[in-house]
């Protein structure tokens, strides 16, 4: 049976139904240990994997409830209960195919990102009066599209660098009742101080592995759907909770041979890893610590062990990638290969190992829709930035690509834009 330990310490157990709703402002990480391989079988549905993951990593709850719970979550989110399509590009146009790679597509929900996975059946297992708290965009998103009218939604974030498209998406959720949206320079701090003030509220990030589970149904989706006994999975760095859903896939008997990680040079992970002094996102070092230990059981919580551990884990490849080459790589991608990628997906396609067996697939996991930010793509085709952004640059991109978006963009086009305010201490009584 799974069991959960703190990280710190290896000997101390944690409740299940506890440790999976546990998040980086929590005193202890939990980790989950000793998973049992599942019988994998190609033909499974996803439905039937996400059923079985949940009884594996909640084993306290009733099948039953965790049937409801799946289901309701799957027709609302993932009507054809697909949680990746598989992508192979045509190559024909491409003289060296020494490094052929195929796409795995993740951002096929309602709002056209992979944390409508990653939150999948949150808003169903949590208390039906629960206030969820989040503070990245794509996840406060998610939530408010599957929050029950009984529970609540506070999302703090900070707008700088957000895509219009985004910005938009937001806008839409502003308008529901139980949900408040607030602007912050210093969204953590500010949860942080929220969380101190209000003990009942559950922070939703990256380290609450809830976000994990259905991830990895995801990533067996993907695996019955290529072409080779074994496959590279390929990740960005900025989504360690994917690369700990790919571990744990290994883990449970998933025939996952490598799992390399783009790291952009000028991120905090990459100064981290180099040994450089830099303050990691709470989430992201929880997750960091969490593949340390299960790549070292007895590392200690110091940044040159979590780094020694991790560096040698003949099953992680954390790959530094310039970001100066992404926007010649949305091109060649698009060229090339007739693949329309964003920023994310690109800098992860420039993470692919440059050989692999014959009998490996290599696979890149592409976890934002492309036209979430086209003016990342328009100007890595065209060479210059143009001032075109969200709806504008939408419709330019589709006369060049010829590629229709999706259906929510569309729509989007409809909402008006809408003032969000700053958060202060007011907003703690």
């Amino acid at each position: 049976m799974t069991k959960y330990v703190s990280t710190t310490d290896l000997t101390t157990v944690i409740k299940p139904q506890d440790a999976v709703w546990q998040a980086a402002d929590s005193v202890t990480t939990p980790l989950a240990v000793d998973l049992v391989p599942l019988i994998f079988n190609q033909e499974i549905a996803p439905l039937t994997i996400l059923q079985q993951l949940y009884a594996k990593f909640l084993p306290d709850l009733d099948h039953a409830q965790i049937a409801t719970a799946i289901e309701t979550a799957t027709q609302t989110s993932f009507k054809e209960k697909q949680l990746s399509k598989f992508v192979t590009p045509d190559y024909t146009e491409v003289a060296d195919q020494q490094s052929t790679f195929n796409f795995s597509e993740l951002f096929g929900g309602p709002t056209m990102s992979s944390a409508d996975i990653a939150t999948l059946a949150i808003t169903q297992l949590a208390k039906p009066t629960q206030t969820l708290v989040a503070t990245d965009p794509e996840t406060i998103i998610s939530l408010g599209h599957t929050l029950l009218d009984s529970q609540k939604l506070i999302g703090i974030y900070n707008q700088r660098h957000l895509p219009a498209i985004l910005q938009t998406e937001l806008a839409e959720l502003q308008v529901q009742d139980n949900v408040a949206l607030f602007l912050s320079k210093q969204p953590a701090a500010d949860v942080k101080t929220l969380l101190t003030r209000h003990a009942d509220y559950q922070l939703i990030d990256q380290s609450v592995l809830l976000t994990q589970i259905p991830q990895i149904a995801a990533i067996a989706n993907l695996i019955a759907q290529a072409n080779q006994a074994q496959v590279n999975l390929v990740i960005p760095g900025t989504k360690l909770n994917t690369v700990l859903a790919a571990v744990y896939a290994q883990q449970l008997g998933m025939p996952v041979a490598k799992i390399n990680i783009a790291v952009a040079e000028d991120s905090d992970l990459a100064a981290f890893l180099k040994g450089q002094s830099t303050k990691l996102a709470p989430d992201l070092r929880a997750n960091l610590l969490r593949l340390a230990v299960l790549s070292q059981p007895d590392v200690l919580n110091n940044p040159a062990e979590m780094i020694a551990a991790l560096t040698h884990n003949a099953a992680l490849n954390f790959v530094f990638v310039e970001t100066s080459a992404v926007y010649a790589k949305i091109r060649f991608l698009q060229t090339k290969l007739d693949y329309t990628a964003g920023f994310e997906t690109a800098l992860t396609a420039l993470a692919v190992p440059l050989d692999h067996a014959e009998t490996v697939e290599t696979v890149v996991l592409a976890l934002v829709d492309p036209f979430v930010t086209p003016e990342v793509i328009l100007r890595g085709l065209t060479g210059r930035v143009d001032g075109k952004v969200g709806f504008d640059a939408v419709q330019i991109l589709r006369q060049i690509v010829g590629a229709k978006p999706a259906r929510l963009i569309t729509h989007l086009k409809g909402i008006k834009p809408v003032t969000v305010p700053e958060f202060t201490t007011a907003v703690l009584d």
